[in-house]
């Protein structure tokens, strides 16, 4: 008899939708970051997400319910801003990786995310921002940094805040 564990809803509740970015990309390849790109001409920025992420994994936009965005974070090389939305899928969407721009999908726990040694957090000196906060989520064989990890725990600090009451912004 399976192990009776937490449902498949509670389970994606309970995880974040990371990918490698593929090796042949000349922007971060092999990185692990979230789907994601460009917003292109006459589309808002949440279009632009749901399209991306089926275009990347073949996560389909009605799939998914999204939650509210996180704060706008900007790219530390580009300085670029990405807006980050946060969805949710009340079953296990079939995911399938993009060769084109994607190496692997990864269904990560929020548990293993937050295991004790696995976050911290540097302080990074630029000429226009000398105290720059990075942070960085070590998963053994990867590691995520950069836009990616300040997602991530923009996630954490809303999740706490919900917990306490508060909700994502939307």
């Amino acid at each position: 008899m399976p192990d009776e564990g937490p449902g498949v809803a509670e389970a994606l509740a309970s995880s974040v939708l990371l990918i490698r970015r593929a090796g042949h990309l000349r922007a971060n390849p092999g990185e692990i970051a979230f789907p994601g790109g460009r917003v292109e001409r006459g589309e808002t920025p949440l279009a632009a997400a749901l399209r991306e992420a089926e275009e990347e994994v073949a996560l389909a936009p009605g799939a998914v319910d999204i939650l509210g965005e996180l704060p706008t974070v900007l790219a530390a090389r580009r300085d670029v801003p990405i807006r980050p939305f946060v969805a949710v899928a009340s079953c296990l969407p079939q995911l399938r990786a993009n060769p084109d721009e994607v190496d692997c999908v990864m269904l990560v726990p929020l548990s293993e995310l937050s295991a004790p040694g696995r976050y911290w957090q540097e302080h990074w000196g630029r000429a226009d921002d000398p105290t720059r906060v990075m942070h960085f989520f070590d998963l053994g064989e990867d590691l995520i940094w950069g836009a990616t990890a300040r997602m991530l725990y923009e996630l954490f600090v809303r999740m706490s805040a919900g917990r306490a009451g508060g909700q994502l912004e939307g």
